[in-house]
Parts: structure tokens; sequence; C-alpha cells
């Protein structure tokens, strides 16, 4: 197997984070961001996560940070491919599965489409 860099890692099971447990009704902070990576054997410190949510923006995702009590980030209308639209007017949406959730045509086509 590859070695994989740590920062990669943190990034991914962030975003994993924010896909499959939140919404604007369930938000996750930082603290328990940080308590997350641990339970997976990783470090990470508030500015890395400030910075690896920076980065996820940057790429294309709607992370909301919401100041309301709890305070917290959850995703909003999902990834934003940048204008990579198809042919059919269907646009990307990132969908994560773990391993033994992959279904049939997901495994097979990679990427899922939701169409107008």
């Amino acid at each position: 197997m590859a070695k994989v860099s740590v920062g990669k890692l943190k990034l991914l099971y962030i975003l994993e984070t924010l896909v499959r447990d939140t919404d604007q009704k369930h938000k996750k902070g930082t603290a328990e961001l940080i308590e997350m990576l641990k339970a997976r054997g990783l470090s990470a410190e508030r500015k890395s996560i400030y910075d690896d949510i920076e980065t996820l923006r940057e790429f294309g995702l709607d992370i909301i940070y919401d100041k309301e009590d709890p305070a917290g980030y959850y995703m909003g209308a999902g990834f934003r491919a940048g204008g990579a639209e198809a042919a059919c007017g269907c646009r990307p949406v990132l969908k994560i599965h773990h391993r033994q959730e992959v279904c049939g045509a997901d495994k097979q086509a990679g990427e899922a489409y939701q169409c107008r």
C-alpha cells in the first residue's frame, strides 16, 4: 500500500464527517472534529482545522459555519464543480460511502449525478 500523507488523511476524514454527519440542525464544532481525528490516531490543532476547512471550501465544497448555539460547521449544498456540467445538464454530486456501503452503480461509475 502507498504511503499516505497525514495531512491528506485529515482532510479526507474531516470531509467524510461533514458529508455524513452534518446538516443545518446537526453541526460539528472544531473540538468535535479534533476528537474525531484523535480517535483515528491523528493529531490536530484548532488552527489546522480552520485551514483544512478553508482548503475544502477553496476546492468548491459548501461548508457553512453557523455561530448560533451550538456553533459549528455543516455541509450546505455540497460540491460545486466550477461549472463543469455534463451535456445533459446534470451536475456532479459528492457522495462518500464506506467500503461496505458502496452500491454497484456507484462502484462502477465512481461518480453520481443529480439531474435537474
